[in-house]
C-alpha cells in the first residue's frame, strides 16, 4: 500500500486555496481519442490491431484508479467525513480489496453489482500483465491466464500470434472503456443523489458526471 504523498510549499501567493487535483477526467479522454484513431486507421484491416491500444488500456485502467480516489475525496468534501480510512483506500492498487473497501467506506458494503466488480477485477488483471511487462522466452501458444480471461470476456477470436500482440485488438480497448462506463455509471445509480451530482459539475465536467452514451445535459446559464 502506498504512503500519502509529502507535500511543501511550492507557490508564492498570500492567500490560501483549497482544493485537490483531478486528472480521472484526462486519462479518461486520452484512452478514448487513442481509441478513436485507431479504429479509424484499423478499419480496412482484417485484424484491426494497433500499437497504441496498450497504452490505452492502461489509460482507462488509470482513469478508474484515480475515479475512485478522487470520488473518496470529494465524498469527504462534500460530507465532512473523516478520511483516515479513505487515505488507507486511496493508498491500494486497484484490486478487490480496493474495490470492496471504496463501497465500504461509502456506506453502501455489499451493494455493488457482482457482474459490474467481476469484469472490473478481468481489466485489472490484463492493465496488470501489459503494465508489469514480464517477458519469457516460452512458446508463443501460451498466454498469461489473465490475458486469456480478459479476450474471452471481449469475445476476440484467437488468433495464431504472440498474447502481446492479440491484446493490441482495438476490440480490447472497447471492451476495457466498456467496464470503465459501467462501473462509474454503477457508482452513479447507487453512490450519489441527483443534487450531489449537480454539485460535483465543477470538478469532473458534464462528460465525466455522465459517463454512459446517454444524451449529456446542458448547464443552466
Amino acid at each position: 500500500m502506498a504512503n500519502p504523498p509529502t507535500y511543501g510549499r511550492h507557490l508564492v501567493t498570500e492567500n490560501a486555496q483549497l482544493g485537490f487535483s483531478s486528472i480521472a477526467p484526462a486519462f479518461w479522454r486520452t484512452a478514448e481519442k487513442l481509441r478513436d484513431k485507431a479504429v479509424k486507421q484499423t478499419a480496412k484491416q482484417s485484424q484491426p490491431t494497433h500499437w497504441t491500444i496498450h497504452s490505452a488500456i492502461c489509460l482507462y485502467h488509470a482513469a478508474l484508479d484515480c475515479f475512485i480516489n478522487e470520488e473518496i475525496t470529494l465524498r469527504g468534501a462534500l460530507t465532512g467525513a473523516p478520511l483516515a480510512n479513505g487515505y488507507q483506500i486511496q493508498g491500494m492498487t486497484l484490486r478487490a480489496e480496493k474495490l470492496d473497501g471504496f463501497f465500504s467506506c461509502c456506506g453502501l458494503a455489499g451493494k455493488q453489482a457482482i457482474e459490474v466488480q467481476r469484469r472490473t477485477l478481468l481489466l485489472t488483471g490484463l492493465r496488470n500483465r501489459l503494465s508489469h511487462h514480464w517477458p519469457e522466452m516460452r512458446d508463443i501458444r501460451d498466454y498469461p491466464v489473465q490475458v486469456i480471461d480478459a479476450l474471452n470476456d471481449a469475445h476476440i477470436e484467437r488468433v495464431n500470434t504472440s498474447w502481446t500482440a492479440q491484446c493490441s485488438d482495438v476490440r480490447l480497448a472497447k471492451w476495457a472503456a466498456e467496464i470503465v462506463r459501467a462501473f462509474v455509471d454503477e457508482w452513479w445509480r447507487i453512490g450519489r443523489a441527483p443534487d450531489a451530482m449537480d454539485r460535483a459539475h465543477w470538478e469532473f465536467g458534464l462528460d465525466w458526471v455522465y459517463p454512459s452514451d446517454q444524451p449529456v445535459p446542458k448547464p443552466n446559464g
